[in-house]
């Protein structure tokens, strides 16, 4: 019985993850390609309390010619993106908003979803873990053992 919490939750995160994949893949469904440019790479900086520093909100920004003009978008991934300045891609943008659009990569047309079902894929994987440490694990000593405050005379 104490694996079906584990098993539900799984089940739960890989039925959130396909709901988010299939809003994300109609967002971008009316979206055409475009040859671009990553022009830059920005985040914002956070000092803690005690001095100590890192980067948040790491995003690309990403240029691209639509129709004989020069276009701006910023990616959606969250993290530290592996793109360097200067760097080609191909881009899906909207042609009716110009600076809407997505680098045409796992991370950043689908980063909800991708997310999701990458949670659950570590729950599966801790849980396959803990069911075979207890499986092969020592099998404890079930047998009445005499403790010292118990012991008859």
């Amino acid at each position: 019985m104490s694996k079906l919490p584990a098993f539900l939750l799984i089940i739960a995160l890989l039925g959130a993850a396909a709901l988010l994949f299939r809003q994300e893949r109609q967002y971008v469904a009316g979206f055409v390609e475009a040859p671009a440019e990553i022009v830059e790479l920005r985040s914002e900086r956070v000092t803690q309390g005690d001095g100590r520093q890192y980067s948040t909100n790491v995003h690309a920004v990403v240029a691209y010619n639509l129709n004989g003009q020069l276009h701006h978008f910023s990616t959606q991934f969250f993290g530290v993106p592996k793109w360097r300045k200067g760097q080609t891609v191909v881009a899906l943008v909207s042609p009716s908003a110009s600076d809407v659009g997505r680098v045409k990569r796992l991370d950043d047309l689908y980063p909800k979803s991708a997310g999701l079902a990458a949670l659950a894929v570590l729950c599966a994987i801790a849980f396959g873990i803990g069911w075979l440490a207890r499986k092969s694990g020592p099998r404890p000593n079930n047998s009445y053992m005499d403790s010292p405050t118990t012991a008859r005379a």
